[in-house]
């Protein structure tokens, strides 16, 4: 869908940034997958209240590294692609701003939908994929149409702060007992 409202010259950036800035948050996920979420599953099998003390933590280990990575995403991502890529690519670094900042979201968000889906509730989750769809699919077609690359691609990186605003009941029918 982007590809229909941007040159080819601005999609090769677009791909650029978006598998650089994906990185990151993929190791997140492989971690939470595969460490945080077995881990949560057996507390939450054990004691619900252990389960609710490791998610507090893991949430303030991973809200930690997320403004690590946003900050860092943010602050030195013209730099690191002045090092790495030839001039023609320069404004890789403004998308990679930006969509680093959105993988940084993503990372914050990791363990609250893990713990949702280990006490095996997964409407909140479902619910937040289809806003994220819609809002993306729509939003990002009204901003390319309306405003352009810019727009379009700074929704890319807000979403995922409005979907995350769905998991918040979710987490919060769970911990509220705790």
């Amino acid at each position: 869908m982007i590809a229909k409202f941007i040159s080819v010259a601005e999609l090769g950036c677009f791909s650029l940034a978006l598998t650089i800035s994906a990185a990151p948050s993929r190791a997140i996920q492989q971690v939470v997958g595969q460490v945080f979420f077995p881990m949560i599953s057996n507390s939450i099998r054990k004691d619900s209240a252990t389960a609710a003390r490791h998610y507090k933590s893991a949430r303030w280990a991973f809200l930690f590294f997320g403004i690590v990575l946003g900050v860092a995403f943010v602050a030195y991502s013209h730099r690191l692609v002045a090092i790495l890529l030839p001039p023609k690519y320069g404004m890789t670094g403004w998308m990679l701003q930006l969509l680093g900042f959105r993988a940084a979201q993503e990372v914050f968000a990791a363990p609250t939908s893990s713990l949702i889906l280990a006490f095996g509730n997964s409407r909140y989750a479902a619910l937040a994929n289809s806003a994220r769809m819609v809002l993306m699919v729509a939003g990002v077609w009204w901003a390319f149409a309306r405003f352009g690359i810019h727009q379009g691609i700074a929704v890319l990186a807000f979403v995922p702060v409005l979907t995350y605003f769905v998991l918040i009941p979710g987490i919060a029918k769970h911990l509220r007992r705790h």
